[in-house]
C-alpha cells in the first residue's frame, strides 16, 4: 500500500512541476505579463517591495481588472505552497525550516531571473514576497500541523530505520 501511495505522490509531483513550468514560463495565455502604473501591461522588472501588490489591491478596490488582480495575488501566494509537502517528502534535509527557506528563496530568485531573461515574465520582488510567503505557509501546514499525521509519511518521522516502501 505504501508503494502505491508513494507512486501517487511521485506522479502528483511530476504533474505539479509540469504545471508550474507552464504557469511560470508560458503564462496563462502563453505570455508573461505584469500590471504596472495606470494598469498598463508590460514585461520588465520591479524591485520596489509591495509596489505591484499595492497596484493590484488598488485595481481590485477600484473595480478595474478584479479577476487579474485577485488571480495574481492569490496565484503567486499559493503557487509554491505544495513544495511545503513535496520537498520534505523527497528530501530529509527539507524537514528543517532554514534549509527549506534557503532552497525556496534561491529557487524563486532563479525563476524570476529566468523569466526576465527569456521574456516569459517579469522579475518582480512582489512575486518573490508572495511566492516565499506561500511556500513557508505550505511548509508549516504540511510539516508542523496535524495535517502531517493524515499522511504518516516517513519523511516526517524521526525513525530512520523504516523504509518508505514498506
Amino acid at each position: 500500500m505504501k508503494k502505491v501511495f508513494t507512486g501517487l505522490i511521485i506522479a502528483s509531483a511530476v504533474f505539479y512541476v509540469y504545471c508550474l513550468y507552464h504557469l511560470l514560463f508560458r503564462g496563462f495565455y502563453g505570455v508573461g505579463m505584469m500590471l504596472s502604473e495606470n494598469l498598463k501591461i508590460r514585461q520588465s522588472y520591479n524591485l520596489i517591495p509591495f509596489k505591484t501588490i499595492a497596484e493590484y489591491i488598488t485595481a481590485y478596490i477600484d473595480g478595474n481588472m478584479r479577476g487579474v488582480a485577485f488571480r495574481n495575488i492569490t496565484g503567486n501566494f499559493f503557487l509554491l505552497a505544495p513544495l511545503g509537502f513535496y520537498l520534505p517528502f523527497f528530501t530529509e534535509k527539507m524537514k528543517k525550516v532554514i534549509p527549506y527557506a534557503l532552497t525556496i528563496a534561491t529557487s524563486i530568485v532563479v525563476i524570476e531571473v529566468v523569466q526576465l531573461a527569456t521574456m516569459s515574465g517579469s522579475l518582480d520582488i512582489d512575486d518573490f514576497i508572495l511566492n516565499f510567503a506561500g511556500a513557508l505557509i505550505g511548509f508549516i501546514v504540511f510539516t508542523r500541523t496535524p495535517v502531517r499525521a493524515i499522511f504518516r509519511l516517513r519523511a516526517w518521522k524521526a525513525d530512520k530505520t523504516r523504509d518508505i516502501n514498506e
